[in-house]
């Protein structure tokens, strides 16, 4: 969400004509708005592609936590200061990650850690951004690929002795074994757009911790053969 005007307070627009100010209110004033934040980010940090910045936008809205609903509110409202999406507050750490990844390939992105360690509590906070392919002959597998992210809190400890990776922490997921249409409601399968967060125990759990992101690529509802790079955008604030 972006401001757009209201009835309490409209959005202010000039009339060059006649010299006067107008106040209206509306989606075609709240989507502009919004652009000109992403404008202002990438002025001062040309780095960061359209998805990086579609990332942080969605990382850092700000949620009513007594009046927010998912269905009317999305992510929640967008803050006004530009420093709110790219300035770390006080013990906070923020690394995005962006590039292309190769299907069916694993890529590991790493949570940074302070020199001294951590502990006691801390909270893991993500956004993932994706721009995939799509298949308008079957609307009911629309998109032609996914990411599986997974996160792997502590890089130390193992199920057992035949594992090959770190012990794994739901993240995004709802449910592995949902079914389908839980898995895209709840567990956001097939969706472009990830954001959650967890809380754990620094001193029991985190040990140079990650995010793991597996590309699956697909056709309709087979896995597809063969597909191309796909771009993408992470956001990890710790």
């Amino acid at each position: 969400l972006d401001f757009g005007g209201c009835k309490a307070k409209g959005f202010g627009l000039v009339d060059p004509v006649h010299g006067e100010l107008h106040y209206r209110q509306g989606t075609s004033y709240a989507a502009p708005n919004a652009l000109h934040k992403c404008i202002a980010i990438r002025k001062k940090y040309p780095e960061l592609g359209p998805l990086a910045l579609k990332a942080l936008m969605i990382h850092t809205a700000v949620r009513n936590p007594q009046l927010h609903c998912d269905k009317y509110h999305g992510y929640g409202a967008l803050p006004e200061s530009i420093d709110k999406y790219v300035v770390c507050g006080e013990n906070e750490l923020t690394v995005v990650y962006q590039g292309h990844l190769d299907p069916k390939k694993y890529v590991k992105a790493p949570i940074p850690i302070p020199a001294g360690g951590l502990s006691g509590k801390v909270k893991i906070k993500a956004t993932l951004c994706y721009a995939t392919k799509v298949d308008s002959d079957t609307p009911d597998s629309y998109t032609r690929s996914a990411i599986e992210a997974t996160l792997r809190p502590n890089a130390e400890k193992f199920r057992d002795a035949k594992a090959t990776r770190p012990n794994s922490k739901p993240f995004f997921e709802h449910d592995r074994y949902e079914t389908e249409t839980a898995l895209r409601e709840f567990g956001l399968k097939w969706d472009t757009v990830m954001s959650g967060e967890a809380g754990l125990i620094a001193d029991k759990s985190v040990k140079d911790p990650y995010f793991e992101l597996h590309y699956i690529p697909r056709e309709g509802v087979r896995t597809a053969s063969s597909a191309e790079r796909m771009p993408y955008a992470l956001v990890v604030t710790l």
